[in-house]
C-alpha cells in the first residue's frame, strides 16, 4: 500500500493546522465515543453480576434466617431436657450459621465493591463526555483558525494571482485570434486582389 497519498500537507502550514483540527474533531471524540461505549457495557455486565449476588446474598440471609429459627428451638428443647446428642447437633448448626454470616459478608463485600467500581466508571465516562466535548469545541477551532489563515494569508492571494494568468492567457488567445483573423483576411484580399 502506498502511504504517500496519506502524507500530511506539509506545502502549507495553515493546511496542515486545518487538517489536524478536522482528525482532532474526528479521531479523539470517536475513540472517547468507543471507550465509552466499552465501558457502559462493562457497566451492564457488572448491574447483572451485582443483581445475581443479590439474589445469592437473599439467598442466603433467609438461609440463615431458617437456621437460627432452627437453632432458637433446639435451643428451647436443649433447655427443657439436657441431651448431648442435641447438644453437639446446636453447636454444628451455630457453625454453619457462623460459615454463613461469613458468606454473606463476602457476597456483601462483593456487592459493595461493584456498586464502587460502577461508581467510579460513571464518573470516569462523565469525564470522558466532557473531554470529548472539549476535543470537539479544541478540533473546531483549530479547523478554523487554519482554515481562515488558509484563505486570507495564502489562497485569495493564489486566486488572484491564478486569475490574472488565466486573464493574461486569455487576452493572448483573443490577440491570436485576431492576428489570425487579420492573416486570413490579408490572405483572402490577395487571392481576390490576383483575381
Amino acid at each position: 500500500m502506498d502511504f504517500s497519498k496519506f502524507a500530511p500537507p506539509t506545502d502549507n502550514l495553515y493546511k496542515f493546522i486545518s487538517i489536524f483540527g478536522i482528525l482532532l474533531m474526528l479521531a479523539l471524540p470517536a475513540y472517547c465515543i468507543f471507550f465509552s461505549y466499552t465501558q457502559q457495557q462493562e457497566a451492564q455486565a457488572d448491574v447483572l453480576e451485582k443483581e445475581i449476588l443479590e439474589d445469592e446474598k437473599n439467598d442466603i440471609k433467609n438461609e440463615i434466617i431458617d437456621k437460627i429459627e432452627n437453632v432458637d428451638k433446639e435451643l428451647e428443647q436443649l433447655k427443657q431436657n439436657y441431651n448431648q446428642e442435641k447438644a453437639d447437633d446446636l453447636s454444628e448448626s451455630i457453625l454453619i450459621l457462623e460459615n454463613k454470616k461469613k458468606e454473606l459478608s463476602k457476597k456483601l463485600i462483593a456487592i459493595n465493591s461493584l456498586i464502587d467500581k460502577n461508581t467510579h466508571r460513571k464518573e470516569f465516562i462523565n469525564k470522558l463526555r466532557v473531554a470529548t466535548t472539549i476535543y470537539l469545541f479544541v478540533g473546531f477551532v483549530i479547523t478554523l483558525i487554519g482554515f481562515s489563515l488558509w484563505y486570507f494569508k495564502l489562497q485569495r492571494y493564489q486566486d488572484k494571482i491564478i486569475k490574472k494568468q488565466a486573464e493574461e492567457s486569455n487576452n493572448n488567445i483573443q490577440k491570436e485570434i485576431i492576428l489570425v483573423d487579420k492573416r486570413t483576411d490579408n490572405t483572402n484580399k490577395d487571392k481576390s486582389n490576383n483575381n
